[in-house]
């Protein structure tokens, strides 16, 4: 699979986890309504694009151009107090199973 097909692959499953339409997507973006179906056809988005991207949906780059194993979570629609949580308890977990934690 070459780079804008994966582009076009995650792009299409992020709209889909986040519930919206890929024309949401594309307005919210400032994209014209030609853009995803460039990529599809190959053509790779700018640099700057990828990152405008990857912000909106809260994800990292690499995620988004498929360089990423680890599964992210979808974040961007939770509040800011449960995201603090969230981050709360992943320092929490790290702590629990830290080679320098005695059991």
């Amino acid at each position: 699979m070459d780079l804008s097909e994966v582009i076009a692959k995650n792009i299409e499953s992020l709209v889909s986890q986040a519930g919206i339409s890929m024309n949401r997507f594309l307005k919210d973006n400032g994209f014209n309504t030609s853009f995803f179906n460039d990529i599809k056809k190959g053509a790779i988005p700018s640099a700057q694009k990828i990152v405008k991207i990857a912000d909106y949906f809260g994800v990292s780059t690499d995620s988004l151009l498929g360089r990423s194993t680890q599964p992210e979570l979808f974040l961007k629609d939770l509040p800011d107090e449960a995201i603090e949580k969230i981050k709360e308890y992943v320092d929490y977990i790290r702590s629990k199973y830290s080679p320098d934690t005695k059991v």
